[in-house]
């Protein structure tokens, strides 16, 4: 009947839910895990029961998809942005993305990674003398891809069955959280002249887990608005979409910054988490106010 076969749906969604809150509770904790389990139940109930169909509708050919990872591929390797095992994660992420999301979404992710690859590069005879570097020269590996790829993966994925603005929005929303993190780091390790500690507002080193300058956050802002005018500009987003992406992307990056300062985490892969937690952060206001608002 059709009062059973809800009640099928229901108990699907449930399970399904539970399965990502176990994920979530896994993490090393960067944060209390009741509240990452909240969070990311909260935010996966609302998907998972907003699917109409089981049957999943991709928006291009899946071997179309994975062509077009080629030429960005390529690039990767020649000029050593990610190493061999991160581009062939990459290409898949990239294809997911593809298949949920379409072209305009693919890339706004490669602008990312275009733009994250130049910035590290910035200054790094500086970066390096003081330790403050990332290893291999900025070259990003598999931990990387993950960390900053993961939750716009997992949105496109869901697109695949749910054919919403609020797809998008999450999924700039956290590719924005990603660039604007990464160039505050990489310019604010660089050409910051006073950084200090966001929770307490008292100058620490540079380097510092956390620590933020002004001239950081201002270029990570510029970067999240380089960002969003990849699909501004291609008319998949309107203008007050862009606020609405602007103003999360700061608060996603913006929250890892105090995380950090609180919870001052020490277990390997700790900055890699917290790229995960803030993008997710990012993700979240963005759908959250654009659900809210209905600004489409």
């Amino acid at each position: 009947t059709n009062t059973e076969t809800k009640s099928s749906a229901a108990s699907d969604v449930y399970k399904r839910q539970a399965l990502l809150c176990a994920i979530a509770e896994s993490l090393p904790p960067v944060i209390d895990d009741n509240l990452a389990i909240s969070w990311v139940g909260g935010a996966s109930f609302a998907v998972l029961f907003s699917i109409q169909s089981p049957i999943p509708v991709p928006v291009m050919d899946w071997k179309l998809a994975l062509s077009i990872n080629v030429v960005p591929a390529i690039l990767a390797l020649l000029f050593r942005w990610i190493s061999p095992r991160g581009v062939l994660l990459a290409c898949l992420l990239g294809t997911v993305i593809l298949l949920g999301l379409g072209l305009i979404a693919y890339l706004t992710i490669c602008a990312f990674l275009l733009l994250g690859s130049l910035v590290t590069r910035l200054g790094l005879k500086m970066k390096t003398e003081q330790g403050l570097a990332e290893p291999n020269r900025g070259r990003r590996g598999v931990v990387n891809v993950i960390s900053n790829g993961a939750v716009p993966c997992i949105i496109g994925l869901f697109g695949l069955w749910l054919h919403d603005s609020v797809m998008m929005i999450a999924y700039v929303a956290a590719v924005a959280t990603a660039a604007f993190d990464t160039v505050a780091t990489e310019i604010g390790q660089w050409l910051g002249r006073t950084t200090v500690n966001p929770a307490s507002f008292r100058r620490v080193p540079a380097g510092t887990p956390g620590a933020i300058s002004l001239e950081g956050t201002l270029a990570g802002f510029v970067a999240a608005v380089a960002i969003c005018a990849v699909p501004f500009l291609t008319s998949a987003l309107p203008l007050a979409g862009v606020i609405v992406l602007l103003a999360s992307a700061t608060a996603g990056a913006l929250s890892e910054s105090l995380i950090a300062s609180w919870s001052k985490p020490k277990f390997v892969y700790a900055g890699e988490v917290l790229n995960f937690y803030n993008t997710l952060v990012g993700a979240t206001i963005a759908a959250g106010l654009w659900t809210l608002f209905r600004l489409s």
